[in-house]
């Protein structure tokens, strides 16, 4: 045990910032949603807050969150969709961990637009 955490094979830090990387890269986990997960896979907390203190950006997460609309939702327009349709994505964004101002600035700004 000792020889695998010397040589890096057991590193919570390197697994959990891979992690993240994955995560955010494919939008499967962002905001309090990737932190519950870390904590669910055997983090420690003060790795965790350290980890992704240095990694909030909300401009990279609305990013995130527009790329993600367009892929799942194409036929998506906020000015002319159905509330149906709006709580769907509202609801898809907030499932992988999307905080609520940037889902309001994502509907808005896009009815905004237009």
């Amino acid at each position: 045990m000792a020889r695998l955490v010397a040589e890096r094979f057991l590193d919570d830090r390197r697994y959990a910032e891979h992690f993240i990387v994955q995560a955010r890269e494919s939008g499967r986990y962002v905001g309090y949603r990737l932190r519950q997960e870390l904590r669910r896979r055997g983090v420690p907390s003060e790795l965790l807050g350290e980890l992704l203190a240095e990694r909030a950006d909300r401009g990279e997460e609305a990013d995130l969150a527009r790329r993600l609309v367009a892929r799942r939702y194409a036929e998506f327009d906020p000015a002319t969709s159905d509330d149906r349709l709006r709580r769907r994505v509202a609801g898809f964004l907030q499932r992988r961990g999307f905080c609520p101002d940037v889902i309001r600035h994502l509907l808005e700004r896009r009815r905004q637009v237009e």
